[in-house]
């Protein structure tokens, strides 16, 4: 859903490319379960990094689930995709405005490494209908600056952004998008730069 984000915001917006941001990562978004979850039987290695930064690792078996707002499982109805994104982070206090590939996308918090951000609805025209959507993050854990890599233990080591989206369906009269129906995504990255 979020390339037709960048379209809109690129053709209505004059662009950002000239802010300067504290840092800058290379992130991908991913809900395919045998990149997130489990391949050939065995925990991925991105499972197996979450596992070691999750708060609560009692609810694992939500990296890349699916539940519509009656609580019932929609992991077969869900589009499976990876995308990649550069995730701009700019810091004012505790106070963090995300940019996505150089657009405004997100405002959020960040105390000591924890990362945490929601987006604004987003409107999105697809065949069967309109669906408005919001992105929020349900953990993530950042290294801003190199003070936090002591956080990103074992596994996680390979990363400096790793964590759970989630996105929710808030309005749609699209039935293949029920609003209330929510569906997890891993991000992970490393820092490139700011």
């Amino acid at each position: 859903m979020r390339w037709l984000f960048l379209i809109l915001t690129m053709g209505a917006c004059g662009g950002s490319e000239d802010v300067a941001v504290d840092a800058e990562f290379d992130v991908t978004i991913t809900n395919v379960l045998e990149q997130c979850h489990i391949k050939d039987s065995q925990p991925t290695d991105l499972r197996l990094a979450l596992t070691e930064i999750w708060i609560d690792d009692s609810d694992v078996d939500t990296f890349c689930g699916c539940t519509d707002e009656d609580g019932s499982d929609c992991s077969d109805d869900v589009d499976r995709n990876t995308e990649t994104y550069t995730y701009g982070l700019i810091q004012s206090g505790d106070s963090i405005s995300i940019l996505l590939d150089g657009e405004e996308f997100a405002q959020g918090t960040l105390s000591s490494c924890e990362l945490q951000y929601e987006s604004p609805v987003w409107l999105e025209t697809l065949q069967g209908g309109d669906v408005q959507w919001k992105v929020e993050v349900d953990v993530a854990l950042v290294d801003l600056n190199g003070t936090c890599k002591t956080v990103f233990t074992g596994e996680a080591d390979a990363y400096d952004f790793l964590g759970i989206e989630k996105v929710t369906i808030v309005g749609s009269d699209n039935p293949k998008y029920p609003i209330g129906r929510t569906a997890w995504k891993v991000i992970s990255g490393q820092r490139k730069g700011g």
